[in-house]
């Protein structure tokens, strides 16, 4: 239903604004995986995982009748009604490549070992929908010091042949920390590309607990102007 939902963000804006919408939710769902809140992260891996497979639906030789109008559509929807437009070339390219550099980096967050599934999952949806037919996604993996054209194309292959979401998940895992030369190595590699990437995501404040100060048994002379008493009384009144 992602396409749908930018049709509908699309309309109400005027047509205007093209996908800024969808860039921006891409944008934050993207830094969410990195947060350190696991809520928050299993809430941006859903989308993730939507706006991965709309890209998939709109790229080449899709059949949109399986995303829009016509049989198997979902329920609750208007069969008869006609499908939305594709996701634009532009879009599909960001998608591809802001996933997998933000599962790439959620990988490495420990407050996301109860999400490692799901973002092998959307890395691997990645791989297998959109590696063929986007440029990002594959720049983007090849951008791993050991990754090679090869082991890539290899790594496609075995995941068109694996119907095990969970082997599907070891087979990702395992190319991507080899290929990262190991599991430090794909850590500082997604710290490196997550500091340059996330332009235009709501981003979550870093909140620091202040220790108070220990109070003072005296006012200062600050403190007494402050509030109209005569500093030359106002620290007798600690005794009162």
């Amino acid at each position: 239903h992602v396409l749908e939902w930018m049709a509908a963000t699309r309309a109400a804006e005027g047509g205007v604004a093209g996908d800024r919408c969808a860039r921006a939710a891409l944008a934050t769902a993207a830094a969410a995986v990195t947060w350190g809140d696991s809520e928050a992260a299993g809430k941006a891996l859903g989308f993730l995982r939507g706006i991965v497979a709309a890209a998939a639906a709109s790229g080449p030789g899709a059949a949109m009748s399986a995303i829009g109008g016509g049989a198997g559509f979902g329920d609750g929807v208007n069969k008869n009604a006609p499908p939305p437009a594709p996701m634009e070339s532009s879009l599909r390219e960001d998608v591809a490549g802001t996933a997998l550099s933000a599962c790439l980096a959620g990988l490495t967050v420990p407050t996301n070992s109860a999400h490692q599934a799901d973002v092998l999952g959307v890395i691997r949806d990645v791989v297998l929908r959109l590696l063929p037919t986007t440029r990002a996604a594959r720049d983007t993996l090849l951008s791993l010091p050991g990754m090679t054209p090869g082991e890539l194309d290899r790594l496609l292959s075995d995941l068109s042949a694996i119907r095990s979401e969970k082997k599907a998940a070891t087979r990702v895992k395992e190319t991507l920390v080899a290929a990262a030369g190991g599991g430090d190595a794909l850590r500082a590699f997604a710290e490196a590309r997550a500091s340059s990437s996330s332009t235009g995501a709501i981003q979550m404040p870093s909140v620091t607990t202040r220790t108070p100060a220990a109070a003072s048994n005296t006012w200062s002379e600050e403190d007494v102007n402050g509030i109209g008493l005569n500093p030359l009384t106002a620290n007798a009144r600690t005794t009162q």
